[in-house]
């Protein structure tokens, strides 16, 4: 399981990725109207276009992709299927990906739930250090913030802070878009990554404050738009 997404399984991992492929050539052989659409998420933004079906050799499939898909999929080795004929989405690995051809070769095909479409607002990660400090009766951690919706945040903190505990309210303070903001937050999940500590914060942002991070984010999907097409 990954924060993206969770494997599924049916019946077998090997009769499942048999039964995904069986659809595929169906949709290849025009048994099944091809609906298929491929789907990464680039720095929390999700990356969707049509995928056409060229050849399926054995448990390989050869797939025309959009160029932008393509090189999401060059650098993360995998993406997501979705298509009204699987009773799942499916997620696959990426043998190859060709950015110039706009072709990509999958293989080792599974049924998933993709944890990342649960959100219920656009998330973007922050690229450049952005200190933040989150404040509450129990105590103060300050950190970093590293990724950010309308609606809740992630923020790293060096381990020497004291912890603060799940449920906790506070506020979280930080400057955006050349604003000070101070914004009602609650503590979702607490844990470790990569030597740090990771809290995740339900936020309650002001209409202010809602302006304000809803600039940052539409700034931000612009950057990764840009940073997609300089990598065609």
């Amino acid at each position: 399981m990954t924060d993206t997404y969770q494997l599924l399984t049916e019946k077998s991992v090997q009769e499942d990725e048999k039964a995904i492929l069986q659809l595929l050539c169906d949709m290849l052989n025009g048994k099944l109207k091809s609906d298929l659409r491929l789907l990464n998420y680039y720095q929390e933004i999700p990356v969707s276009y049509p995928g056409i079906i060229e050849d399926i050799d054995d448990d390989m499939v050869d797939v025309t992709v959009h160029q932008h898909q393509a090189v999401v999929m060059h650098h993360q080795k995998f993406t997501f299927l979705k298509s009204r004929h699987f009773p799942h989405d499916v997620v696959a690995r990426v043998f190859r990906a060709n950015v110039e051809k706009e072709m990509a070769l999958l293989h080792k095909f599974s049924y998933a739930h993709i944890r990342a479409e649960r959100r219920q607002a656009i998330r973007v990660q922050v690229v450049d250090p952005l200190q933040v400090t989150f404040s509450a009766a129990a105590g103060k951690v300050t950190g970093n913030l590293v990724d950010i919706s309308i609606s809740g945040a992630s923020i790293e903190c060096p381990q020497l802070e004291p912890a603060i505990e799940t449920q906790v309210e506070g506020v979280l303070s930080f400057a955006l878009e050349g604003a000070l903001l101070q914004v009602d937050a609650a503590v979702l999940k607490v844990g470790d990554h990569e030597g740090q500590t990771r809290y995740v914060l339900c936020l309650k942002p002001s209409s202010k404050a809602e302006e304000k991070i809803s600039q940052f984010i539409f700034q931000r999907q612009l950057e990764i738009i840009r940073a997609l097409k300089e990598g065609v």
